[in-house]
């Protein structure tokens, strides 16, 4: 069994990654679908030499079993990737980034009205604290703040999207976390193809060596990479770990986006990320002594 010092090093790397997204695509001057389609595919391709190199076999049963949860779940992908990247078009990566991460929280709410869980109060107040964090986050309380509401729309939209991925998720039954994950990409290349290709301007996307590498790269580093090193090593992680881990995503988001890309938030702003940020990492904490409470009644 791999070493939980050098899992935990592999599952930083990956959100690490995760979290340079946004600086990356906005060096790249191409449309938010051609980017998805292109990522979409690279990211695959990786996933396949991957599967090929460990000679994994792929169960045809389950990928059937699941086929439309599957699909589901790449479209609700390839969604939040067109809104995510959308959206950095409009407003900072951090702004952007800290939208979509109010997802776990919007989860809470589809809990109770899809699943009919019994949420506690505790966890109710969570949801509270992150509406009132994007509140905060999307100027409107700061009225000497010029906010680009397209882009928090955007950004909400790659939330609920998000939001749909967890769902679809919860519904999926057992199949290989690679297999699934290049099932998930596939969906996503074909659901985003027909906006990338209408969108493309042929005069300077394709023929641009900056965007060609910041693509490539895009595509295996971002995704690839990112996904291999984030599936190996949730097999050996605990649960809460990955929770907490998870955070680095964000949060390097915000820093890179500050010093990198001089993309300054207002105290509102700074408030409001912190709330959404702190509720959800709260929420999971709450989940998984929920988890292992239950476990221990069950044993």
């Amino acid at each position: 069994m791999k070493k939980l010092k050098l899992v935990r090093i592999e599952y930083i790397i990956a959100m690490i990654i995760y979290g340079t997204c946004g600086i990356i695509s906005k060096y790249i001057d191409v449309s938010s679908g051609f980017i998805v389609f292109s990522r979409a595919i690279i990211g695959s391709i990786i996933i396949i030499i991957y599967l090929l190199i460990r000679r994994k076999k792929i169960d045809f049963v389950s990928i059937k079993k699941n086929l439309l949860w599957l699909i589901l779940s790449g479209a609700c992908i390839g969604c939040n990737w067109m809104c995510l990247f959308s959206s950095y078009n409009y407003v900072s990566v951090s702004v952007s980034s800290l939208c979509n991460y109010l997802a776990p929280a919007l989860f809470i709410i589809a809990a109770i009205i899809l699943f009919k869980e019994k949420i506690s109060i505790k966890k109710i107040i969570c949801v509270v604290v992150a509406l009132f964090g994007i509140i905060l986050l999307s100027g409107i309380i700061n009225s000497n703040n010029n906010v680009n509401f397209l882009g928090i729309i955007l950004g909400l939209g790659a939330a609920i999207f998000y939001l749909g991925l967890l769902v679809f998720n919860k519904l999926i039954g057992e199949i290989d976390p690679f297999v699934k994950a290049l099932i998930e990409l596939m969906v996503v290349s074909v659901v985003t193809a027909p906006y990338a290709f209408i969108s493309l301007d042929y005069t300077k996307e394709i023929f641009s060596l900056n965007n060609a590498l910041l693509l490539i790269t895009l595509g295996i580093i971002h995704t690839g990479l990112a996904y291999i090193l984030y599936l190996d090593s949730m097999f050996y992680l605990p649960s809460q770990s990955i929770a907490i881990f998870s955070y680095f995503e964000p949060v390097i988001a915000v820093l890179l986006s500050y010093f990198l890309l001089k993309e300054d938030l207002s105290i509102y702003g700074w408030i409001g990320g912190a709330l959404i940020l702190g509720s959800t990492l709260i929420y999971e904490i709450l989940n998984e002594r929920e988890r292992k409470k239950n476990e221990l009644n069950q044993s």
